[in-house]
């Protein structure tokens, strides 16, 4: 089974003022592809935080890490170093001829009067964003100035590809969409995600809890959870949600099997099937 884990760097992301959505918005790209993410993490901008969050996932040695934020020009754009800072060896960050040609390619894209060298001269700081560990791969950012970068395995555990992309929206989309989504679906095309569950009435979590504690012994492959919720009505429901990620032949057949055996348990108890999503594969 592929495993991945999710980093988000950003002080922004800690104090409130804005919420993430760029590690909602890989999940829903890849666990419908029978990826299975094992750990999100937000982080500061903090050098040495950073630092030992990446040794810590490393040693876990997962088969990616995708990382947001921390790639630009700014002072506390510091992902890219505290990740050198812990790859095997640790490597010093040298200028990637590629992601100059890429930056240059974009700034007069997108200001068609404008001298890239002159530029650089002006503000040498922006070549912070072409700074990389030898061995990485510079990935094309068509939103914006910073490329992404992926650290191959060679370079970090022997196991592990991390892929590093700006924090902004738009740009992780397109650098995610157009360098790693068409690898994933490839790698994973033996791998599926399957869902089911049903909306249900007239009883309690507590009674319903007791017939899920009896079967997720039994099927321990399966994730079985109850949501609460109020109805347009006003009334209280219960959501169950049954999902598994491929890894067993007979999988999908478990989980059909418990989404029968709890809906008969609602209907034995005299509860109300308000609403079902059978179970599917994605």
């Amino acid at each position: 089974m592929i495993q991945c884990e999710i980093i988000l760097t950003g002080n922004e992301l800690l104090v409130g003022k804005i919420a993430d959505t760029n590690g909602k918005w890989i999940i829903d790209q890849i666990v419908p592809l029978g990826i299975q993410v094992s750990q999100i993490t937000i982080i500061p901008d903090n050098l040495e935080i950073i630092s030992s969050t990446f040794r810590s996932a490393l040693d876990r040695k997962p088969n990616y890490i995708f990382v947001s934020g921390g790639l630009g020009p700014t002072f506390d754009d510091m992902t890219i170093l505290g990740i050198s800072n812990v790859l095997y060896p640790p490597l010093n960050l040298i200028e990637n001829k590629q992601s100059v040609l890429m930056m240059k390619e974009r700034y007069e894209t997108r200001y068609p009067d404008l001298s890239f060298d002159k530029l650089i001269q002006e503000r040498p700081y922006l070549l912070k964003m072409a700074m990389m560990p030898e061995g990485c791969i510079s990935l094309s950012n068509s939103e914006g100035t910073a490329p992404g970068v992926r650290f191959p395995p060679s370079i970090t555990n022997g196991h592990t590809t991390i892929i590093a992309m700006p924090g902004i929206p738009k740009e992780l989309h397109s650098i995610f969409s157009v360098h790693i989504l068409p690898e994933l679906r490839q790698i994973s095309s033996d791998q599926h995600f399957y869902q089911g569950g049903f909306v249900f009435q007239n009883i309690g979590e507590s009674k319903f809890t007791q017939k899920v504690y009896e079967l997720k012994d039994q099927y321990p492959s399966l994730w079985i959870k109850t949501h609460p919720r109020k109805s347009e009505l006003g009334h209280w429901e219960l959501e169950l949600h049954i999902t598994a990620t491929s890894g067993e032949s007979d999988i999908f057949d478990k989980l059909k099997e418990v989404y029968s055996l709890l809906k008969q348990h609602v209907i034995q108890a005299h509860g109300i099937i308000v609403s079902e999503n059978l179970p599917n594969r994605s």
